[in-house]
This record gives C-alpha cells, structure tokens and sequence, in this order.
C-alpha cells in the first residue's frame, strides 16, 4: 500500500535525502551533485521543491544553479499547481474532463513550466497515449489501418503538448525576452520506453523517430502562429532540439 502520506509534501527525512543528492549538505558539500526529478512527486511535494530551488538559485550564476528535471511527462493545461489540486485525481477526473490534454496531477502546469524553465532544467515528454492526451483524444483516434493518419493524429497530439508548455512561458506577461527563447531549449523526450502502459501508436520505438520528425516539422511549417513563438528558430531547429540536441546540451552540461 503506498496510501500513507500520499498526496502529502516532502518530510523531514525527504529533505535530508535531497539536500545530500544535491550537495548541500555537510557531508556532500561541492560534490557532484545528483539531480531530482519531480515526475513522481505529489502537487504538494513539488510545490515544496520548486520554492526551495527557486530560493537556492536566486541571484547564483547560471553555473551555480540546480535545473529542475521533469522526466517523463505530458501538459495539463491547467494554470497553476493549485488549480489542478481543487479536484482529487480519479478516473472521472479524467474521463469526463472535456481537455484535449491530460488534467491528472501527474503533468505540469503553466506556472511548474516556467519555474522549471528558470531553473535551467529540462521537461522529458513522455510517448504513452494516456499521459498525452484527453479522454476525447484518445476515443477518436484513428485505426492502425492507415499508418500515414495514425503517424499525423499523434504527431498532432505531442505537437499541442509542446506548444502548450511553450505558450505557458511566452504567454506569461512576466517572462523575459531570455525566458521565452529559453523554453525551446527545455524541452525533449522522456519516452518512458522501459515503463509505458499504452504507447502513442505509430512512434513505438526510436526507429519511428525518422517518421515522427517528419511529422513534427510539417506540424511546425503549416502551424499558424508560427512566427509569434518560433523566437528565431526554424521548424527544423526546433524538432532537432526536442528530439535530441537539448537532452543531448544537458546532458553534457550537468553529467560530464
């Protein structure tokens, strides 16, 4: 049973275990530092996090900062942490919800995005059918008959997930001209592979990776608001970095 302290923030043992990951505790101090990822976290628990990493980071260089990883996700499309904690996540939270995306607490919010986007840190989307999509979504998805349709429905799917977590920050009268190009550097793939229960049809491998970027960059050539948040980048640039070369910068940056 995993229903004692469910839903509930991070404890004291908790916070001892992350200070040591990150190094900032006694015994850790200025060793490598083990990133966090938030995927698993509950609303409470990551509202936690994203306070004390926003506080830790403030007024530090960018070297200095601890990016935020969420691994394996998709976008709810709710506006804030809060607001996507007013109902219990269930199964008619999700059934009956109206939303293209995924309104379980389990994806991010705009106002998570954009601490995640502040914090240098990367959003993996994840290739599971569910994670990324509404009910209603998924109820009219095409068959596997036509492969060309399928490969376009969930291209199209993975596509309004990348602009919604784009949007989040870009539309935010808040950020920055820095924020709003950075958030395409934040974003990859979290494909959950080795853990998915229903997998986007069509991409269910990294051999499909060839088709489902031909996908994405005709989503991004025929996209009509384009030219308001591309901030400079092509269709092309643009999926290279989702698809590989922003996992591949982070990597590097933080694991080398």
């Amino acid at each position: 049973s995993q229903e004692e302290n469910m839903n509930t923030g991070i404890n004291s043992n908790g916070w001892k275990i992350i200070k040591r990951l990150l190094s900032l505790d006694e015994k850790s101090f200025n060793k490598p530092r083990i990133l966090i990822d938030t995927k698993h976290m509950s609303i409470n628990a990551r509202m936690e996090f994203l306070e004390f990493i926003a506080d830790y980071n403030k007024h530090r260089p960018e070297s200095k900062k601890i990016p935020v990883i969420a691994s394996h996700i998709g976008y709810s499309g709710w506006p804030s942490l809060n607001d996507a904690l007013i109902e219990t996540d269930n199964d008619d939270k999700y059934d009956k919800s109206l939303s293209e995306f995924n309104v379980c607490s389990l994806n991010v919010t705009d106002d998570e995005i954009r601490a995640i986007n502040r914090s240098g840190g990367l959003i993996g989307l994840n290739l599971d059918q569910r994670i990324l999509s509404g009910q209603k979504i998924i109820d009219n998805k095409p068959t596997l008959h036509n492969l060309e349709k399928v490969r376009k429905y969930w291209g199209n799917q993975l596509f309004k997930n990348i602009t919604g977590i784009v949007k989040a920050v870009i539309d935010f009268d808040g950020s920055t001209i820095s924020d709003k190009k950075s958030i395409w550097n934040r974003i990859a793939l979290g494909t959950d592979f080795d853990g998915m229960i229903q997998p986007v049809e069509a991409f269910i491998t990294a051999i499909d990776f060839s088709a489902l970027k031909k996908e994405l960059i005709d989503e991004f050539i025929y996209w009509p608001e384009f030219n308001r948040y591309n901030m400079g980048y092509s269709p092309i640039q643009l999926v290279d970095n989702i698809l590989y070369k922003n996992a591949y910068k982070f990597a590097l940056k933080h694991y080398k």
